[in-house]
């Protein structure tokens, strides 16, 4: 639960809402020093890349290497030469994907980095990712952009191969959440015909939840909710069978408005 309310008191604390309905720096990142400044944009970055392939790419299991890299074994090199991310489409199709921040404008020399690791794994559970791509999100322009590529590159290291199952994978990506439901207050609802167990996380203002036999089942095979569905602007379910719904302190009149005046 902490971790989930520090990621999003970073978005929260740190864009705004611009008159044209740009993403841009609030007043409170534009203070940081430059390397809090730094450690924001790689996590935007990661929020970013996962709101991308979900939406874009129809990859709602998306995991990050370093938490999950002792529980599975995944063979590692040093830090810069591997990538952060690996997942699992609808379709079944693995993808590898290096993402990164920069506070400023976009650095075609980041991406080519990040397609350089992204190009290390060569196959995740003996298949070739069909997607090995490189992200950068910046502030080009004074508003948020991300940026990717998938074409091969001509660098090369040495070669990884993630062993991982698709049923390991999803049971890790849903274990937070389940973890969240057994350690705090819940209440179920039936939310276009489907059973969501909810908690709600006061300090952010937001509900997270899960679809009922998702928070249940220790070793699913996964039902997919289908296309994503929204309820309203405050409301969000994801083809991964998780949903969020967000407070009043999430509307437009607030957002658009530094975090400090935020009322």
């Amino acid at each position: 639960m902490f971790e989930i309310v520090y990621r999003i008191a970073m978005i929260y604390a740190n864009l705004l809402e611009s008159a044209s309905g740009r993403v841009v720096r609030s007043s409170a990142y534009e203070g940081l020093d430059p390397s809090e400044k730094s450690a924001i944009s790689y996590f935007l970055g990661l929020a970013l890349t996962k709101a991308f392939v979900a939406k874009r790419l129809d990859v709602p299991w998306l995991m990050h290497v370093d938490v999950y890299r002792q529980q599975f074994g995944l063979q590692m090199i040093p830090y810069g030469g591997r990538p952060d991310l690996f997942g699992r489409s609808v379709s079944g199709d693995w993808i590898v994907a290096e993402s990164k921040g920069r506070t400023n404008w976009h650095d075609s020399g980041a991406l080519e980095r990040a397609k350089t690791q992204a190009q290390q794994v060569t196959s995740i559970a003996g298949v070739a990712p069909a997607l090995r791509m490189g992200l950068v999100t910046s502030f080009t322009n004074g508003w948020l952009s991300l940026f990717v590529d998938d074409p091969p590159t001509s660098r090369t290291r040495k070669p990884l191969n993630y062993k991982i199952s698709d049923v390991e994978l999803k049971a890790a990506y849903y274990a937070p959440f389940r973890a969240l439901l057994e350690a705090n207050s819940r209440r179920r609802e039936d939310i276009r015909g489907r059973r969501i167990d909810i908690v709600r996380l006061d300090s952010s203002d937001l509900e997270v939840g899960i679809v009922e036999e998702l928070g249940a089942d220790k070793n699913p095979e996964l039902p997919l909710v289908g296309s994503p569905q929204f309820a309203g602007d405050s409301e969000f379910l994801g083809i991964d069978g998780i949903f969020v719904r967000l407070g009043s302190s999430w509307g437009e009149d607030r957002m658009i408005l530094e975090p400090q005046t935020r009322k």
